[in-house]
């Protein structure tokens, strides 16, 4: 008997934690602008790439939705990615708190795992006593590692700490060229995963920096099939030991790629690197003469490619 296959499925998993009752820890540990982000990201998936509104799920500490605790948000993970086939197409993000702890089992060249805090984080001010928080390992065991060839996973990373959040072994790092046409080089290792590198500084009205024309692929099918792997990358707010601000209204990669969802991955990076460099400069201005100013956060893409094989790409669903 021929075995049915469905159509392709669209799926997206939207988590959002303002963290109300750590104000008691400290009152910059809210973060209240986090829950906009959900329905950016529904209005984004619905309105520009076709998602129905029944295969968004939201998680969120409201007091309207499923809590984000620890449980639910690995059991939504585990139900976003179950039953995968080739042709589908899965979305994860994260708006909350991100840190680090002591890494374990020897895999971390820094010494640190990434982890995100879910609403029932338990903290008490001091880092060595932070408990259920959700390791990267958790993250890439669930989310990457039983995916099929030909599937393609988008996971979107605003908080802290967050460069290889998913531990993905390619990642831009800290390095641009003034051009595309200039190719990436592994500066920056991470344990034994090398990563291409890209950061920009340019600015929108500097001609020496203008996205020089480039070959670019049609998509990705010839990697897919060359590598027998799925597409997975992810977007994230800053390096593994960086910070982030938070964005008032929120927004951040969601706003842009609306605002023109026919740019390369190459363009989304530079576009996020000159946004979030401008939020931090906002932020300085506002800031006591004497305290130390935040440095500007470096977004960072991730992939299972090369990031040279994938920066001028067009990003899509």
């Amino acid at each position: 008997m021929p075995i049915a296959v469905r159509p392709p499925a669209r799926k997206a998993l939207s988590v959002a934690v303002r963290y109300r009752h750590l104000k008691a820890v400290d009152p910059y540990l809210e973060l209240p602008d986090t829950h906009n982000d959900p329905p950016i990201v529904h209005n984004l998936l619905t309105q520009v790439y076709g998602f129905n509104e029944e295969d968004i799920t939201i998680l969120m500490d409201d007091g309207h939705h499923v809590l984000p605790t620890r449980e639910n948000i690995l059991k939504a993970m585990h139900d976003l990615v179950v039953d995968t086939q080739p042709g589908d197409e899965l979305v994860f993000h994260f708006s909350g708190h991100g840190w680090q702890v002591p890494n374990l089992d020897g895999t971390e060249d820094d010494g640190l795992d990434e982890v995100l805090w879910p609403v029932d984080i338990v903290y008490d001010g001091n880092d060595e006593h932070q408990k259920n928080y959700i390791l990267d390992d958790e993250l890439r065991e669930i989310l990457v590692n039983h995916l099929p060839r030909g599937s393609h996973f988008l996971i979107l990373l605003d908080c802290c700490h967050s460069g290889t959040a998913v531990d993905l072994p390619n990642c831009n790092g800290d390095f641009c060229p003034k051009t595309p046409a200039v190719q990436l080089r592994p500066d920056c290792v991470r344990g034994t995963q090398a990563f291409g590198t890209l950061h920009s500084t340019q600015h929108d009205d500097d001609e020496s920096y203008i996205i020089s024309p480039v070959k670019r692929f049609a998509g990705f099918e010839s990697l897919l099939d060359t590598q027998g792997l799925p597409l997975v990358e992810s977007w994230s707010a800053c390096m593994d030991n960086q910070v982030t601000l938070e964005k008032r209204g929120g927004g951040g990669l969601f706003v842009t790629v609306r605002h023109d969802p026919n740019q390369t991955r190459a363009e989304l990076l530079r576009h996020l690197t000159r946004n979030l460099a401008k939020v931090t400069a906002e932020a300085n201005s506002k800031m006591p003469p004497l305290m130390e100013p935040f440095s500007a956060p470096k977004p960072q893409l991730g992939s299972l490619h090369p990031t040279t094989e994938i920066l001028h790409t067009k990003f899509s669903l």
